[in-house]
């Protein structure tokens, strides 16, 4: 989050991973780089699941925990890379081909989308024929 808004942007790596200590729990680790209209953003992740009931599973990374803080035992940093820093850090390759398929699915979602908007433009243009 930004200034307490939702921050949007495109998947351009995944590297979140949840492998298991046993049969029953394990750990949330990793980190993924997304695209904004601001610029790259890398948010890493830590923390703990577990299938035993009551049990808590938990993963942080949140703005407030920005600086990398401990939150029981999970820590989770969000960062503003450059363009450099991407490319020094991350396989550009990989990089474009899950940003292309991120591109891909949003394009699949698009027609559906305007379908709906189109479907309450129509109800709203008959509600004020009604009116008129």
């Amino acid at each position: 989050m930004a200034d307490g808004r939702k921050i949007k942007g495109l998947l351009s790596g995944d590297y979140f991973d949840e492998p298991r200590d046993s049969q029953w729990t394990g750990r949330y680790s990793g980190h993924r780089l997304y695209l904004t209209a601001t610029g790259w953003v890398e948010i890493s992740r830590s923390g703990r699941w577990s299938q035993y009931q009551n049990s808590p599973y938990y993963w942080t990374c949140d703005g407030s925990y920005a600086d990398e803080k401990e939150f029981d035992s999970g820590v989770g940093s969000i960062s503003n890379l450059t363009d450099a820093e991407v490319v020094e850090q991350y396989d550009v390759v990989d990089v474009a081909k899950t940003l292309g398929a991120s591109l891909f699915d949003l394009a699949k979602k698009v027609p559906e989308r305007m379908k709906r908007k189109r479907a309450l433009a129509e109800s709203l243009q008959s509600a004020i024929a009604q009116f008129s």
